[in-house]
């Protein structure tokens, strides 16, 4: 009768890495404002276990949108990061 371990079992398993988060969509629906006008940012992420938009907004869902109110030029970057790493 054969006997297998548990551990040489896993040490046989490759576990493949999980795909890296995909940007689909970072958008504003205006690429220019006045100082102090409302602009929203939209985004769609897949693959993410975390969404981060720099600026003061924040960690985000994967999929939605947040008025900003910029009050001199402002960037807004977004990062989605999984196990596999960062993607900006």
């Amino acid at each position: 009768m054969a006997c297998t371990s548990i551990q040489s079992l896993l040490q046989d398993t490759e576990i493949p890495a999980p795909s890296p988060p995909q940007i689909l969509v970072f958008s504003a629906d205006s690429n220019k404002i006045e100082n102090g006008s409302m602009v929203t940012l939209q985004w769609d992420v897949n693959n993410a276990d975390s969404v981060f938009i720099d600026n003061g907004v924040g960690f985000v869902a994967s999929k939605g949108s947040r008025q900003v109110k910029p009050y001199e030029l402002t960037a807004y970057n977004l990062t989605a990061q999984n196990a596999s790493g960062d993607v900006a």
